[in-house]
C-alpha cells in the first residue's frame, strides 16, 4: 500500500460481492458523545464540517457526483478510492454538519465479518477453556436427554447434528421455543458454568480499541483499514484552486501546492440531466453498456453511431464550442 504516491480520485465499488459500511464507532472507543462521533474521521476532520464548504470542495476537485443519492434526504454522493483497493470512502454532505454522518467507509461484507470474529476471539477462546474445564468436572445426568433433544431438533430443521455437548452451547444460551424443563435446565447450566469459570479465570472484555489506531496490535485486521481511511481523509485537506484562491474540505485554505481543477470544470455536463434526469440516467446506462463499463469508450462509440446517422440523413450538427453547451 504505497501511501506516499496515493491521490484521491473517484472510484467505482465492485459489484462482484456485497459491500457494507465499516462500523468504526462500534469497534473503537469514541472520544466524544456516543453516536455523534466517528473516531477515525474525527481524528482528521473533527466532529463537524460545513456541508457547503465540503460540497464546494468535492465539486471543484472531482467534478460531478459519481453516484446516485436519495433525492429527498441527501445533497449528493461521492465515492472515492483509498490506498486499500477494497476500501472506499463514501461522502454524503450532511446539512447538520456532523462528520460521522457525512463520511463513511465501505468494505466487503466478508471483511467486516472477519473483524467481528476477531473482536470476539478472546471471549470465544475463554469459553472453549470454560467448556473443557466443565468436562473435567463432570456433566449433569440430564445431558444425554439434552443431546437427544438437540439432535432431533437439528434434524427437523435440516442442520447438522451436534457431535458433542459443546456444540449445543448456542442452543443453551439462546433458549429454545417452546421451553420445557429440559431447556430450562440447559439455560441455567450454561449461566452457572460461565459464572463458576469466571472465578477461576475472569472473562475478557470485548475488543474495544483506543482512538489512536497507530497503537493497535500489529495483527489487528482493523488496523490497515483505519490506516487507509486516515490517509484518504487527510487527502481532503489538500487544497484545490479557484482562480487566485484555494479551498479544501474545511473551507478556504492556504495557496501552497494547490491542485488544478478537474477536466470537467466549465463544461455543463449536468445540464442534460437537469432537463431530462430519467432519460439521461438511461442514456448513461447505455453508454456504459456500449463501453463494457468504460464510459469514455462508450461515449466514443455512441458519438460514432450518432455522427454516422446524422451524415447519412444529410443533416448537419455544428460543433459545440469548448465549455459551452446547447441551450436547454
Amino acid at each position: 500500500m504505497a501511501q506516499s504516491s496515493f491521490q484521491l480520485k473517484l472510484a467505482t465499488v465492485p459489484k462482484r460481492a456485497p459491500y457494507d459500511e465499516v462500523p468504526f464507532s462500534h469497534f473503537v472507543k469514541a472520544p466524544g458523545p456516543f453516536g455523534l462521533t466517528d473516531p477515525i474521521v474525527s481524528a482528521v476532520l473533527g466532529d463537524s464540517v460545513d456541508y457547503g464548504h465540503l460540497f464546494a470542495y468535492l465539486f471543484r476537485r472531482f467534478g460531478y457526483p459519481n453516484y446516485g443519492w436519495d433525492n429527498y434526504k441527501d445533497l449528493a454522493r461521492y465515492i472515492l478510492a483509498t490506498p486499500d483497493r477494497e476500501l472506499f470512502l463514501q461522502i454524503v454532505p450532511y446539512v447538520g454538519n456532523h462528520t460521522c454522518i457525512s463520511f463513511s467507509f465501505l468494505a466487503p461484507r466478508t471483511t467486516i465479518r472477519a473483524l467481528e470474529r476477531y473482536d470476539v476471539s478472546l471471549r470465544r477462546s475463554w469459553e472453549r477453556r470454560a467448556l473443557d474445564w466443565q468436562a473435567q468436572q463432570g456433566l449433569p445426568d440430564w445431558m444425554d436427554d439434552w443431546m437427544a433433544f438437540c439432535k432431533e431438533l437439528t434434524t427437523r430443521f435440516g442442520f447438522a447434528e451436534p457431535a458433542d455437548w459443546r456444540q449445543t452451547v448456542d442452543l443453551m444460551r439462546g433458549g429454545v421455543t417452546p421451553t420445557s424443563d429440559l431447556t430450562t435446565l440447559a439455560a441455567r447450566f450454561i449461566v452457572a458454568l460461565r459464572q463458576a469459570y469466571h472465578e477461576i479465570e475472569p472473562e475478557p472484555p470485548l475488543c474495544i480499541r483506543a482512538p489512536d489506531w497507530s497503537c493497535w496490535a500489529a495483527d489487528d485486521p482493523l488496523k490497515p483499514l483505519a490506516k487507509a481511511a486516515h490517509v484518504a481523509l487527510t487527502g481532503l485537506l489538500r487544497p484545490v484552486r479557484v482562480r487566485d484562491n484555494a479551498i479544501n474540505a474545511m473551507g478556504p485554505a492556504q495557496h501552497t501546492r494547490v491542485l488544478r481543477e478537474p477536466r470537467v470544470a466549465g463544461y455543463p455536463s449536468g445540464a442534460l440531466g437537469n432537463a431530462a434526469p430519467q432519460e439521461f440516467a438511461r442514456l448513461q446506462g447505455l453508454i456504459l453498456q456500449l463501453g463494457k463499463g468504460n464510459a469514455r469508450r462508450g461515449i466514443s462509440r455512441l458519438l460514432h453511431v450518432a455522427q454516422t446517422t446524422i451524415e447519412g440523413a444529410g443533416a448537419f450538427a455544428p460543433p459545440v464550442p469548448e465549455n459551452e453547451g446547447p441551450g436547454l
